[in-house]
């Protein structure tokens, strides 16, 4: 298959060719072989064999019948049909012969071809497909770093054979020179050089520079001597600016007229046109430029076809080919297709894309989605208003097929083409304008343009319409402010919907608190009984019923955002009714949304339940949009509220996969935002960087309501990002008061306080802190939003109050904490205690405040939940700076050594500004002591012996104290910082014995390097005594030479056992 410049926006165009061809050859199979391979393919695809003959109708009399694959997966299966394309493409050979597939120009190919060819060749580097061999060529000149072609097929170049194929070296430009002259000499070897400059060894280029060379006499022949002289001095005189193209250009000059309109004519359908188009464009060229018949050589277009055919087959501008005139070289149809005006432009490329049609309408129940696409392009380029009913019908269908296979922005510029020409024509049905005007808005709201779709769609409710026409459009109104998150519009939206179609919802909480007291109690009897005698018996049979239950579920979103004890009282009206249906898409919707709501108040078994249902059936559908949904929901409401860190970022990472491909903004935003809250939290991936500009980079796009921006604020501060910062934080504070000046509040409102008053309170700015956490602390109390990160308020609002000496106020919310424990939300369970021990401290109780605080570190830690076992770290540091400073100082250190590693700056900033507090305080209080202690001092210096007469009760203390660190590392350099505080040592080095060697671990002021052997670190008599007595007590070694007779190395050595998984570490300086 060959990729072509001009079709490199239409999708699957060189994959559609090689599909007709594998047509023809199954035509050609016996009926035995055939059966065979379709019972292949079938076994291998199953349903989605549907998909192939959905897009290539073609196929149909050719592949068996299968059960059908559902609307949502046609629509929205961008990734599943590129997959099972790629697959069958692994399947053409019908008789287990051995195929290769070669693709020529494959830096022209569309994406999706790319993605599909990318599918084939991972199942052929998987050994999937033995019998296959997959061989591309392209243009390395021609792609740069940020080319499709490179995070698709090239993404494998490390699993295949790469081919180089430059340009012909020096020496093999000059061979072909010579070859093609058929002379040598020194006028020979003049013209070698400038031909290689000029072309760089380009073979097609070569070609055409010496036929110029010859043509405009730098090369020519001596008639007197009969040999051939190269005129160095005419190459200034000939116009080589242009390079090879012009040089192509100036050789087609050269042609006859009718020549020149053959071939020009040609270039408007890319590489090659067939006879019976250029029989009907030619006249049309020949009229426009005036040609007359001496012109033509002849009055039989057939006739003439034929000799210019020929003649131009002799000077290399086309290829043999009996049906159709095709370009020898790439370059020649450009330089053919620049020698056309832009008004013959227009011309030809309307009339052709008019042939292509009417070809198209004979042959409807045949065609592909690549003729569709190719006569609109053409009509599209050929820019007439005055387009008649057939044309009009006839673009709407090709946007419907690009639709079907995501080529967005082709059926957008069909549409736009459609819509100029209805305006241009005031008589017109406003019928059609309607039909493509929605089309036009849903096209929009795919990809990522929904602020102009939401503009169509308000312009559509102006028409006059049917009212189950008006509710539909209501119904995707709702659905794209949220993805705006415009929940205010939605809910206008929905309720106009709803009213459109007689139906009403509770809109106020007052009556809805109401509502789900009475009706909860039937709901949960009404449940049991239909567990065990109901019947699944009713379907939704009408259009009418559909698109109200469409708005019923849309509007739940909203509801849920704002005001969720509404929406809740709302989906227990709609389980009475779709408890009786069959399973659909709005029956596991609810179950999904009962899931959210058992969850947010503890009921995790059922609610569980309710999201495995609701994504069993999601996903046996393959509904990209409400899988994602119900993946976000269940690992961000659920999961990560419980504690399961692990399982919320597999779910939000499938959710983001699963959305991406289908240009879904709502539910991908809210899912990336989860994934950062993730890495916050203990998950320790280390995606909050990238995940946070991925999510300002689609807000940017799509350009939603800011607040959901927050959650990148912290990210930005601890990564010193000023210029982000500072713009994060405007914009989520305007989205903020957007909001409140538009008299509502949602879950938005939370987020945006909870990442402004998380901000002010970490650079101390404790009463702006505390206005932004008191707001969103109100705000999850009365709408009673317990999502996730909603579940926050109580904690900040805690921090701040205690901050701002409001000891009271900061023990009642924090019971709003512990009462969320009650409710399994695990995920804060270190926060509630830190803040809990911060308190305590607060009040003068530092014992009971470090308990508190070392259990959130310790439930932190079993769990591996790094940055929350940290920030414990560095609040305790920071707590006991006052009573006590080493170990103070060795929380700091631990805390620190984590945000270094996750290059946290703010943090890591934060615990060297208090380990330096620390330090200044101690040396302030030795400066008292100096005096006393100098004598002392000076032989630590000198190292003449031990360096400070060390007890060891009061080590076993440092080591007791350092207990509350759980993590070997941590507590390991901890452990040997101290000692070397208490003992004054500078020097120092952690060793582990493990099978009778000793490995050097962490060192302090030293750098190490590993050896087996240990005399190396310190001298022989101290390790054979290690080695022999193995101490279960500290054994302190003092002055050395007078131990063992004889100099030794200056210092001393201490051993402490300490185990760890079964090994004893010993510490010695």
């Amino acid at each position: 298959m060959k990729f072509s410049e001009y079709e490199r926006n239409l999708p699957l165009s060189a994959i559609t060719v090689l599909l007709v061809e594998h047509c023809h050859y199954l035509r050609e199979l016996s009926k035995e072989s055939l059966a065979s391979w379709q019972r292949l393919v079938t076994d291998k695809l199953g349903a989605r064999l549907n998909l192939i003959v959905e897009r290539y109708s073609f196929y149909a009399p050719l592949l068996p019948t299968v059960d059908l694959v559902r609307s949502t997966e046609r629509e929205n299966g961008y990734e599943v049909f590129n997959q099972t394309l790629g697959e069958f493409l692994s399947l053409l050979a019908a008789m287990g012969e051995t195929q290769l597939i070669l693709i020529d120009d494959l830096q022209w190919a569309d994406l999706q071809s790319l993605q599909v060819l990318s599918a084939l060749g991972h199942k052929i580097i998987r050994g999937e497909t033995p019998c296959t061999m997959l061989m591309g060529t392209y243009r390395s000149n021609e792609i740069d770093d940020n080319h499709m072609l490179n995070p698709t097929f090239l993404e494998m170049q490390q699993h295949y054979t790469l081919i180089e194929l430059g340009p012909l070296a020096k020496i093999d430009a000059d061979t072909l020179v010579e070859h093609l002259l058929d002379e040598q000499g020194p006028e020979i070897t003049k013209l070698q050089d400038v031909c290689f400059r000029f072309t760089s060894g380009n073979p097609f280029f070569i070609y055409e520079y010496l036929k110029s060379a010859i043509n405009t006499g730098i090369f020519a022949l001596n008639e007197e001597t009969q040999e051939w002289k190269f005129h160095e001095e005419r190459i200034h005189e000939a116009d080589l600016s242009s390079g090879v193209a012009g040089l192509v250009a100036d050789r087609i000059r050269a042609l006859s007229a009718i020549q020149q309109a053959l071939i020009s004519t040609t270039s408007v359908a890319g590489h090659a046109m067939r006879r019976d188009a250029l029989k009907k464009l030619l006249p049309l060229l020949t009229t426009h430029r005036g040609l007359k018949t001496e012109d033509l050589g002849s009055s039989d277009v057939d006739q003439t076809l034929e000799l210019t055919y020929q003649e131009l087959l002799q000077k290399n501008m086309l290829t043999p080919d009996l049906e159709r005139f095709s370009f020898f070289h790439d370059k020649i149809q450009e330089a053919s297709y620049s020698l056309l005006s832009d008004e013959e432009q227009k011309i030809l490329h309307f009339e052709f894309g008019m042939i292509c049609m009417n070809k198209i309408i004979k042959a409807y129940f045949k065609v592909n989605d690549g003729a569709l696409f190719e006569a609109a392009y053409h009509i599209r380029r050929g820019q007439r208003k005055d387009l008649n009913a057939d044309v009009r019908a006839f673009l709407i269908l090709a946007a419907r097929a690009a639709k079907r296979v995501f080529a967005y922005d082709k059926a957008k510029e069909y549409l736009q083409t459609l819509i100029e020409a209805i305006d241009a024509q005031p008589d017109i049905d406003v019928q059609e304008k309607f039909v493509a005007l929605e089309m036009l808005a849903d096209i929009l709201s795919i990809s990522d343009q929904i602020v102009a779709a939401m503009d169509l769609y308000d312009q559509l409710l102006t028409f006059d319409c049917e009212p189950i026409k008006r509710a539909h459009i209501y119904g995707k109104k709702v659905e794209f402010c949220l993805n705006l998150f415009d929940y205010k519009k939605a809910k206008e939206a929905s309720e106009a919907g709803l009213k459109v179609m007689g139906s009403r919802v509770f809109t106020t909480e007052f009556w809805s608190y109401i509502y789900i007291f009475f009706t909860l109690p039937l709901l949960i009897v009404y449940c049991f009984y239909f567990k065990y005698f109901g019947k699944q018996t009713k379907e939704i049979k009408s259009e009418e019923e559909d698109i109200r239950f469409l708005l019923l579920i849309k509007s739940e979103i909203s509801q849920y955002f704002t005001a969720p004890i509404v929406a809740i009282a709302n989906v227990i009206t709609l389980t009475f009714k779709l408890l009786r249906y069959k399973d659909n898409a709005y029956r596991a919707t609810v179950m999904s949304y009962w899931g959210i709501a058992l969850g947010a108040f503890g009921v995790t078994r059922i609610s569980e339940a309710c999201f495995r249902h609701a994504y069993n059936y999601f996903d046996k559908t393959s509904n990209p949009v409400d899988k994602g949904f119900v993946l976000f929901t269940w690992g961000f409401s659920l999961d990560f509220a419980r504690g399961n860190l692990d399982e919320a970022q597999k779910k939000l990472e499938e959710a983001v996969l699963t959305l991406a491909p289908v240009g879904e903004s709502f539910w991908r935003s809210t899912a990336i935002m989860g994934l950062i809250f993730l890495d916050y939290n203990g998950t320790e991936s280390g995606q909050a960087g990238i995940r946070s500009h991925e999510l300002v980079e689609l807000w940017k796009k799509v350009r939603y309501a800011a607040t959901i921006l927050g959650v990148a604020i912290r990210n930005h501060l601890e990564d010193g990002n000023d210029e982000q910062l500072n713009f994060l934080l405007q914009k989520v504070h305007e989205a903020d008061l957007a909001i409140q000046e538009q008299g509502y509040d949602s879950i938005d409102s939370v987020l945006a306080c909870l990442g402004l008053g998380e901000y002010h309170d970490s650079v101390g700015q404790y009463e702006e802190a505390e206005r932004f956490a008191q707001r969103a602390f109100r705000l999850s109390i009365m709408r009673s939003h317990r999502v996730g990160y909603n579940l926050f308020p109580p904690i900040l609002y805690a921090r701040t109050l205690i901050n701002r000496k409001k000891l009271g106020k900061a023990a009642a919310v924090l019971a709003f904490a512990w009462i969320n424990q009650l409710m399994q939300v695990r995920v804060y369970y270190p926060q509630t205690c830190f803040e809990t021990g911060r308190l305590f401290f607060a009040m003068n109780w530092p014992g009971l405040g470090r308990r508190m605080i070392e259990r959130g570190i310790r439930f932190a830690s079993l769990r591996n939940w790094s940055t929350p076992a940290a920030d414990g770290r560095l609040l305790l540091g920071q707590l006991l700076e006052s009573c006590d400073s080493d170990l103070a100082r060795a929380f700091l250190h631990s805390a620190k050594e984590h945000f270094h590693d996750k290059h946290w700056k703010f943090s890591e900033n934060q615990c060297d500004r208090e380990m330096n507090r620390i330090k200044m305080v101690r040396t302030e209080k030795n400066s008292r002591n100096s005096t006393r202690f100098s004598r002392r001092h000076e032989e630590t210096r000198l190292g003449t012996g031990l360096r400070q007469q060390v007890e060891v009760q009061a080590l076993m203390d440092v080591l007791l104290k350092l207990s509350a660190i759980h993590e070997a590392d941590s507590l390991f350099r901890a452990l040997m910082e101290s000692l070397c505080q208490s003992t004054g040592s500078e020097l120092a080095v952690l060793y582990f014995e493990e099978d009778s060697r000793w490995v050097a671990l962490t060192a302090h002021n030293i750098r190490i390097e590993q050896s087996d052997n240990f005399k190396n670190k310190v001298d022989q008599p101290f390790i054979q005594k290690v080695l022999n007595t193995r101490p279960t007590i500290p054994v302190v070694r003092r002055a050395q030479d007078k131990l063992y007779g004889h100099a030794t190395t200056s210092g001393s050595a201490l051993l402490l056992p300490l185990m760890a998984e079964g090994k004893v570490a010993g510490y010695c300086y």
